[in-house]
């Protein structure tokens, strides 16, 4: 019995659903109708003085003698919105970094048009009351790191350590401007509030408005963004955190708790490819912070310069490009180019510390 009223519910719910993404259409579809009339009236306030015989382009020539089956006339326009409104639109999209731009892209690549419709019809149902100002939206995302702490209570232990030496750094600054000019005070007169403590609650509310961003700029709903994202810059602040104990792996697991959370809302078990959908938005977004982090690391790592040679060329080639005298004018000159073993070169060390003439052949001569 249990079953088949989970079924029932199910069924109820993905009609429910999908009605409400009918009104959406019907309500696009006269929006755009409204916007043609309006522009068709305006026209034909400035030509009044041509004649009725002249046959209208929005509708096809009837043909004499037979009848229409359809009547082109009552179709709905299912046409893209003015260029005034297209040029809104693009400057509304100019205003995010190019970085979101180009992960909206990416997304969009990825998801088939279903898995779109999924996307957008449940990211509102989730949002609609009782979630109203995104309060029980938030405790979604909060549910999604409190499984994470859950599952390895380590990552709890890095938020406690960068928040001991976050607080230890804001004291100094505080101190640092309130010793400071009196200037410095009028500009900053609470030092305390500027705070770099990044709790629970506030990883959550950024990954809530980083989602409504993604969502909203995809469908052209008009939303405004709290914060100003670059996943590069995310991806190297935490990098940072390394020496803390971060793992970047971590990245892989927050997509997994998102994905599950996700899995378990109500409307998304009951859309069809709707699992799918937030499954590949939460792989990208964590794949591109992972990516991000690891070439942080790489970068911040101490590189010397090194002569390297490539693989790819034979002996001759190699010995063409690349000979002797280049490569041992470039070494030091304590190094020595010798087959000596490196027994051998420790015992002949004290000969050659007397000589002061050096000669950067294969091997070591002594004048």
């Amino acid at each position: 019995m249990l079953r088949i009223m989970e079924a029932i519910q199910r069924k109820k719910l993905i009609q429910l659903l999908n009605d409400e993404y009918k009104q959406e259409i019907e309500n696009d579809i006269n929006e755009n109708n409204n916007n043609n009339n309006n522009s068709s009236s305006n026209s034909n306030k400035n030509d009044n003085d041509i004649s009725e015989g002249i046959i209208k382009l929005s509708s096809p020539p009837k043909v004499f003698g037979k009848q229409n089956i359809i009547d082109y006339d009552s179709i709905p326009y299912i046409t893209p919105p003015l260029k005034e409104n297209k040029s809104d639109n693009e400057n509304k999209k100019v205003v995010l970094n190019e970085e979101i731009q180009r992960f909206i892209k990416f997304l969009e690549e990825k998801l088939t048009d279903l898995q779109r419709k999924a996307l957008r019809i449940t990211w509102k149902r989730m949002s609609e009351a009782p979630r109203t100002s995104s309060k029980g939206m938030l405790c979604i995302m909060e549910k999604v790191f409190d499984k994470m702490i859950s599952e390895n209570p380590e990552i709890s232990n890095v938020f406690y350590r960068s928040a001991f030496l976050s607080c230890i750094e804001d004291r100094k600054i505080s101190n640092n401007l309130m010793r400071g000019n009196s200037s410095d005070l009028t500009k900053n007169r609470c030092p305390y509030k500027k705070k770099t403590i990044a709790t629970l609650r506030d990883h959550a509310n950024i990954l809530l408005d980083f989602v409504n961003t993604i969502i909203t700029q995809m469908f052209d709903m008009p939303y405004k963004p709290t914060y100003y994202y670059q996943l590069t810059k995310l991806g190297c602040d935490h990098a940072k955190l390394i020496p803390l104990g971060f793992d970047k792996k971590w990245f892989h697991k927050l997509g997994e708790c998102f994905a599950e959370v996700m899995f378990s809302q109500e409307c998304v078990r009951a859309f069809p490819h709707a699992p799918g959908a937030w499954s590949i938005f939460a792989v990208a977004l964590t794949e591109k912070l992972f990516v991000e982090c690891k070439w942080k690391k790489v970068d911040g790592t101490s590189k010397k310069q090194r002569n390297t040679l490539p693989s790819s060329l034979s002996f001759s080639e190699w010995s063409d490009n690349y000979p002797a005298t280049t490569i041992t004018a470039s070494l030091p000159r304590n190094i020595q180019t010798s087959s000596k073993s490196m027994f051998q070169i420790n015992n002949s060390k004290g000969v050659d510390e007397c000589n002061e003439n050096f000669i950067g052949t294969s091997k070591p001569t002594n004048i």
